[in-house]
């Protein structure tokens, strides 16, 4: 029995026709309704043409990816009538996985498509919204284990929310969100399961929509229709409870002003604390006489804060008060600003301790004693978890909890205001510029510009830290240069030229930063040298420890933080010993580097490039065995220096392939890959070693195609454009004389961990 339309519609996607596919769908539309009488045997044909169709739709290159709501919108027309009969049963299940391919590459900008991939997710929950609302759904939902099917899928989902949230992508949490709610509408069976999202939405949505809050409205409105068309009082109560947590603030995420010392400042302070019962007593009194002798105020200024502060008491609750403790109240005066005073400020502390009749020793302690501890974020967000978390849900909860801690140090950090001051000062010169060239794009000409800066704050920031500011909120460009998380810094101009630069923040290509997963350099078009002298004592003193921080301007948002490990060399000599080793002068190059290996015997990455020259040479038949040997010795070194280094693995793993020793090459690659999962150079190697073992042993070429296919199918969802896996997928195909996306297509893979 024919399905001529299928096969037409499956070869225009198989080589990605966009009309061709167009022109089939519609004439589909009026071919194939669902209401014709026709035989099981046609309805069983027509529901697997439409499970081939949303995988060749899904093929990993994403060419089709627009298409896939046609396809779904008319899968659904038949599933609202065959939804409770196999095979429709298992393909349904299917659309609630289906999204987990595009979902975590939707920050990818570079597809050839007009709708981006977290719009082509909001189509897809908009069309399952109205599924679900159905009769057979439900009945679909209560047959065997697909309500346990639907629970796993709640908690599932639990993970994509964080990852939306961390990655500040408002529609894919609110889509995630709206089809979490009309599931539970649904299916009101599912209410035992519906609290842990409830606390990831609290937990999470401020950060989701910090760059977009009408996300937010347009989501409560979903929600109230939801509500309406709910099936039980458990879930309508459950279902108010998700629109109340939208409503919740967590100051902790939301970005807000530093406090900074002054004389307002402490008379709040103390007048709150004195008058605590309302009541003034003699002691009191002559406290309050000191502080104005030893820190002077204006008494109009006096006058208005304490009315102000008499009229906070008396319209707060009536609370239980002990007396004035002095000591008590100095402590909690230095907790709240230590960390953002300046000589002048801190001399006013002092006084305040004078005043209070403390010992300028004891307060100077208590000073430098603060000053070590981090800034603690005093509306930190409560500690989410719940039974049986995922560790990929435990990963994304601990990179939300540090991007909050650095927003914290950032804003606690008086060194961190000057750098502000520069990306503010830039930001007005580049809006202006922008302005100009292009009115109408402005936010886009904005996200491909940058600005980087050295921060150093002891006591107050943890490690140094590279911030590399982002002046959209249209941050997908930054993103996917910083998808992954091998990256490498290094200043290409000496420090001392560039403190001696007359200008506050410098043009020009001052520092290499290099993204080792996709094998990408990452641009920065403007440096602020304020900070770098002391970012440079401070990496001596963090023993090599520092981060690479994506950081948004104005609001101060980090979106990605990357902690390293390795000293950054601050003489401009690796920068050229890259540019010999470019030049192929490998004898200049190695003189370069054993140089700087006696100024900086802790420096990262150089004995890495005498391993690289040695390869090369080996490579290239001079004193091969002597010049692998020798390599293998800098590998080694690099890894005494640098246990992470990826470079280094790859480096010895190609050794140990070159010598046809496959199986200890693929151990080392595998130990990489648990260190970088997403370095693309890393899996290519990888795959290709697999594939030159397979062959030795004389497997079949469909076992090696397959195997192929399931390890590298991953690599389109970390960078699908990439130079490296479009050469090594067009050499693998010439050697096997097939179309290797479409094989992976074809190929079980797990794409969920990725």
């Amino acid at each position: 029995m024919g399905l001529p339309f299928f096969r037409e519609l499956f070869e225009a996607l198989w080589e990605s026709k966009h009309e061709d596919i167009t022109d089939n769908l519609d004439y589909m539309r009026g071919e194939y309704n669902p209401t014709h009488s026709r035989p099981p045997e046609e309805k069983q044909l027509i529901c697997k043409a439409f499970t081939e169709a949303f995988r060749l739709v899904l093929m990993p290159h994403q060419l089709n990816f627009t298409h896939y709501p046609r396809v779904l919108e008319m899968f659904l027309r038949y599933a609202r009538f065959y939804a409770d009969q196999e095979p429709w049963n298992a393909e349904v299940r299917n659309l609630f996985i289906y999204p987990d391919i595009f979902t975590p590459s939707y920050y990818d900008a570079e597809i050839q498509s007009p709708m981006t991939l977290d719009f082509i997710f909001l189509e897809h929950v908009q069309q399952m919204e109205g599924f679900m609302g159905t009769a057979l759904f439900g009945r679909w939902a209560r047959l065997p284990d697909n309500l346990n099917f639907l629970s796993q899928y709640l908690k599932r989902t639990l993970e994509l929310l964080l990852y939306a949230s961390l990655n500040c992508c408002d529609v894919l949490f609110a889509a995630q969100v709206r089809w979490n709610a009309a599931l539970l509408a649904a299916i009101p069976e599912l209410a035992g399961e519906f609290e842990p999202v409830i606390r990831v939405v609290s937990r999470c949505q401020n950060r989701a929509f910090i760059f977009m809050p009408e996300g937010r409205i347009r989501l409560k409105a979903e929600l109230e229709r939801i509500i309406k068309l709910s099936r039980s009082a458990e879930s309508s109560a459950l279902l108010n409870k998700l629109q109340s947590a939208l409503d919740e603030v967590n100051a902790s995420v939301m970005p807000v002003s530093r406090q900074s010392l002054s004389v307002e400042a402490i008379y709040h302070a103390a007048l709150k604390d004195i008058m605590a019962d309302e009541i003034l007593s003699p002691e009191e009194k002559e406290m309050i006489r000191n502080l104005r002798e030893f820190v002077p105020i204006a008494p109009d200024s006096y006058q208005r804060i304490f009315d102000k502060t008499l009229a906070e008491k008396q319209a707060a609750p009536a609370a239980a008060a002990g007396e004035f403790a002095a000591d008590v109240f100095m402590r909690k005066l230095i907790d709240d600003f230590c960390h953002s005073l300046d000589e002048q400020s801190t001399e006013m502390l002092l006084a305040t301790g004078d005043a209070l009749l403390l010992s300028r020793k004891t307060v100077k302690s208590w000073l430098e004693n603060a000053r070590q501890q981090p800034p603690s974020s005093q509306n930190s967000a409560p500690k989410i978890t719940w039974p049986g978390i995922s560790p990929a849900s435990q990963s994304a909860l601990d990179k939300l909890g540090e991007c909050e801690a650095l927003a914290a140090e950032l804003r606690a950090s008086s060194v961190f205001a000057r750098i502000e001051a520069r990306a503010a000062e830039l930001d007005k010169i580049m809006r202006k510029s922008a302005a100009e060239t292009a009115p109408e794009n402005v936010d886009l000409l904005l996200a491909r510009n940058s600005f980087t800066a050295f921060l150093s704050d002891p006591g107050v920031v943890r490690v140094p830290t590279i911030i590399y500011f982002i002046f959209s909120p249209q941050i997908h460009h930054a993103r996917l240069q910083f998808k992954g998380e091998t990256m490498q810094a290094h200043l290409q101009v000496e420090i001392e030229k560039l403190l001696a630069a007359k200008i506050p923040f410098i043009q020009g290509d001052i520092l290499s930063l290099y993204n080792g997963d996709l094998n990408r350099s990452i641009e920065s078009q403007f440096y602020c040298k304020d900070g770098l002298e002391t970012f440079v004592d401070g990496l001596r003193q963090s023993k090599g420890v520092y981060r690479i921080a994506l950081v948004n301007f104005p609001s101060l948002t980090p979106v990605k933080i990357f902690n390293q490990q390795g000293y950054i060399d601050m003489s401009g000599l690796f920068g050229q010993i890259n540019s010999l080793f470019g030049q192929k002068k490998y004898a200049e190059t190695i003189q370069a580097c054993e140089a700087l290996i006696k100024e900086q015997p802790a420096l990262g990455q150089v004995s890495y490039m005498l391993a690289r020259i040695y390869k090369t040479l080996a490579v290239d038949e001079i004193e091969p065995e002597k010049n692998f040997e020798l390599a293998e010795i800098h590998y080694n070194e690099e890894l005494k220096k640098m246990p992470g280094s990826i470079d280094a693995m790859l480096g010895l793993g190609i050794i140990c392939k070159r010598r046809g020793d496959f199986a200890s090459a693929e151990q080392w690659f595998e130990k990489a890959l648990k260190v970088s999962p997403f370095c693309l150079s890393l899996i290519v190697t990888w795959v290709t070693t697999r594939m030159s073992r397979l062959t030795d042993e004389k497997c079949s070429t469909e076992e090696i195609v397959a195997d192929v296919c399931r390890h590298l199918g991953p690599c389109y969802l970390i960078d699908p454009d990439n130079p490296i896996l479009k050469d090594v997928v067009d050499y693998i195909s010439s050697i096997f004389r097939k179309f290797l996306p479409g094989h992976i297509t074809l190929t079980e893979i797990d794409y969920r961990n990725m």
